[in-house]
């Protein structure tokens, strides 16, 4: 009877998922109730493929994923202008869901890096009114989130690695430091959070009741990793499931693997709340543009707006993925009612300091009126453009322990505005979300939304011109280096 259970259970353990075999409490395999146990455990998975199998046809029925002639138009063009890219060959993917895919892990999780529970799993129908939101917000809302100014008690495996728990408490201390929640380590509570060191990068959505875990695993390791699997602890979807992303990106459906097109699913209008928040390609919970692609050198996710196709996926929060935790977890009524102020340059209050504004990139003070300092002022003048080199590495071909990065304001004259042509980029080491080097413009003037971003000449247009009389740039590199130069003049 012990060795017939113990062969049933390892042929059992054989079939079983990297993640189920990484949750599963460790098994003395010598009894029938091991063996029970083990396909108990198992019994979630096996729903969970049934579901993303039947989401997959209810997708392919609706014809959801189908697209109008003008968006075909748009797709076929884009594709054509990356079949002439020489560097895709080369770029790396450092992404979540590339090293969820090296892992094994991906096709069990939700969109790459996301746990469900059975409430959460059984909500997903593209027939059914849902009432999951890019934050979401089912029917138990709020019991489902943390709670303003409220601990949030985490504790960190020990097994976990020590040189790589500093970038767990970087992840924390981001989202304490820019909103009211609150993740407090050594902090005790039913409801909690546990760092571990699984197979890949990923998290339960909002707060699941009891201990929850988050994997922060081999390739994980950035601070914006952290971030966002505590971006989806904390209640965030995903960006590119909202409800308007049809407006903002076409799927290519024809490079998406099969069994896959339910991480493609979208929200409707009559039952979504993006808080006023635009859709934003450069958000920390936005998809890299190659996600669940056969060939990984084509996209899966193309833009609209051509200009943002290489600025999909942000290293960190941005601005609205700030804003958009502040609201949904109520933060300036917690914080600041009854304190006004008056912020300038698009900024909004801050609600760690309700006196004072939280500003968007390139502008500072209390009331976001001064222009940053830290970006060196490049002036530009009418007549002939100007040619200007920028850089940022070491030059040593290494990974640098710190990023290089620089960051430049080219000013025009009051009520003028910025011309701007690129002549190069280069980048030693380009990735599908820069992270090694990169360049970063903001041509808008309001520089609340993350700007364009490139590792390679070719995923920039030839020419721009500014909104305003400002144009703020940043270049940055942990690898050898980055250099960029480009001409500009006033207009």
């Amino acid at each position: 009877l012990i060795s017939s259970s113990i062969t049933s259970v390892s042929s059992t353990l054989s079939t079983m998922s990297p993640l189920l075999l990484l949750l599963l409490p460790s098994l003395a395999l010598c009894s029938i109730k091991d063996e029970e146990r083990v396909i108990a455990i198992h019994e979630p998975l096996a729903l969970f493929h049934k579901k993303m199998h039947q989401l997959d046809k209810e997708i392919e029925q609706s014809g959801k994923l189908e697209m109008d002639d003008e968006r075909q138009k748009i797709l076929k063009e884009r594709l054509e202008a990356f079949s002439h890219l020489s560097h895709m060959d080369n770029i790396t993917h450092t992404d979540v869901l590339g090293v969820n895919a090296n892992s094994g892990l991906i096709n069990d999780l939700y969109e790459g890096d996301i746990l469900l529970t059975k409430e959460q799993l059984e909500s997903l129908s593209i027939s059914s009114s849902r009432a999951r939101r890019q934050a979401w917000k089912p029917k138990r809302f709020p019991s489902n989130i943390w709670g303003a100014n409220k601990d949030i008690p985490v504790s960190i495996d020990a097994s976990y690695p020590r040189d790589g728990i500093q970038v767990l408490r970087d992840g924390m201390r981001f989202w304490n430091d820019n909103t009211c929640v609150r993740f407090a380590e050594g902090a005790q509570g039913v409801n909690k959070v546990k760092f571990i060191y699984g197979d890949g990068c990923y998290s339960w959505i909002g707060m699941i009741g009891n201990e929850q875990q988050v994997s922060i695993g081999r390739g994980c390791g950035t601070v914006g990793t952290v971030t966002h699997e505590l971006g989806h602890t904390i209640g965030l979807y995903h960006t590119q499931s909202r409800y308007d992303r049809d407006q903002y990106v076409i799927v290519n459906d024809k490079n998406i693997q099969n069994g896959t097109a339910h991480n493609f699913d979208k929200e409707t209008a009559e039952n979504t709340d993006n808080y006023g928040i635009p859709y934003e390609y450069g958000s920390n919970m936005h998809y890299e543009p190659f996600g669940f692609a056969k060939d990984r050198k084509i996209p899966t996710l193309v833009a609209v707006s051509k200009d943002y196709q290489f600025s999909m996926g942000g290293d960190m929060p941005t601005f609205y993925d700030v804003l958009l935790v502040n609201k949904y977890y109520n933060c300036f009524e917690a914080n600041c009612k009854g304190v006004s102020v008056s912020c300038k340059n698009n900024g909004v209050q801050d609600v760690k300091n309700c006196r004072i504004c939280r500003c968007p990139t390139g502008y500072t003070g209390n009331d976001c009126g001064r222009m940053d300092p830290s970006f060196e002022v490049i002036p530009a003048k009418d007549g002939a453009r100007v040619s200007k080199s920028i850089s940022a590495g070491n030059g040593k071909w290494e990974t640098a322990t710190t990023l290089s990065k620089k960051s430049y304001v080219i000013q025009a004259p009051a009520g003028k505005r910025i011309e701007l042509i690129f002549t190069n980029i280069d980048v030693v080491f380009p990735t599908g979300d820069c992270s090694y080097g990169g360049i970063q413009i903001w041509k808008n003037k309001d520089t609340r939304m993350n700007g364009m971003r490139a590792c390679r000449k070719e995923e920039l247009a030839q020419y721009y011109l500014s909104d305003g009389e400002n144009v703020f740039i940043k270049i940055w590199n942990k690898y050898a280096y980055s250099n960029a130069t480009f001409t500009y003049r006033s207009y």
